[in-house]
C-alpha cells in the first residue's frame, strides 16, 4: 500500500499521506439492535436493524529514511557523500519545512483530522468511503525513533438524503 488516503467523495481532491507501511488493520462493521424487548406480529423484523457508523483501527508507519519523490531521492544521494550532514538538514527545510518526514506525515493527517473532507480508505481487506480521522495516537520508543508510528482510527461518516 503506498497510498492510505485519496480521493474526496466529491471527486475534488485533497492532498493524502503517503504510508511506507501499516501493521494491524482491524474493522468494526455493524448495526444496532433494538434493546427492548417487542412482540412482532408480521415478518419485518428486518426493520428494526439500523445501520451504525463503520470502524477501521490502523497501525501506520512513515519512515524518515525514505523519500515521498524523485527531489528527496536525489538529494538523499548527494548528502551520503557530504561528511558534513548539511545536505541531509536542507532537505528537511526545503521539501519538510523543517521537520522530519515522519513529523510532516503526522502534520498532514492532523490536517485531514482537523479540516478534510470525507475520504476513501484502502486497507488490505477492501475500501471504505466516506472516512474521518476520528483519533491518531502517535507511539515514540527504542523501536520506533526514526519513524512516525501512530495508530489512527477512522469513523465512517453517514451520508443521508432529505427529500
Amino acid at each position: 500500500m503506498v497510498r492510505a488516503i485519496s480521493e474526496t467523495v466529491n471527486g475534488v481532491d485533497q492532498e493524502g499521506v503517503i504510508i511506507d507501511g501499516i501493521g494491524a488493520v482491524n474493522a468494526e462493521i455493524a448495526v444496532d439492535m433494538p434493546s427492548n424487548a417487542v412482540l412482532y406480529r408480521t415478518n419485518r423484523i428486518i426493520d428494526q436493524r439500523v445501520r451504525t457508523p463503520n470502524v477501521v483501527r490502523m497501525q501506520v508507519f512513515v519512515s524518515n529514511y525514505l523519500n515521498d519523490d524523485i527531489v528527496g531521492t536525489v538529494i538523499d544521494s548527494v548528502a551520503n557523500i557530504d561528511p558534513t550532514g548539511l545536505v541531509s538538514q536542507a532537505k528537511n527545510m526545503l521539501l519538510n519545512d523543517g521537520n522530519t518526514r515522519g513529523q510532516q506525515a503526522l502534520y498532514k493527517l492532523r490536517w485531514l483530522q482537523e479540516n478534510g473532507k470525507p475520504f476513501r480508505l484502502y486497507t488490505p481487506h477492501g475500501f471504505y468511503e466516506n472516512m474521518l480521522i476520528k483519533t491518531i495516537r502517535p507511539v515514540t520508543n527504542d523501536k520506533t525513533m526514526d519513524m512516525l508510528y501512530c495508530e489512527v482510527e477512522f469513523t465512517e461518516i453517514l451520508m443521508i438524503s432529505l427529500s
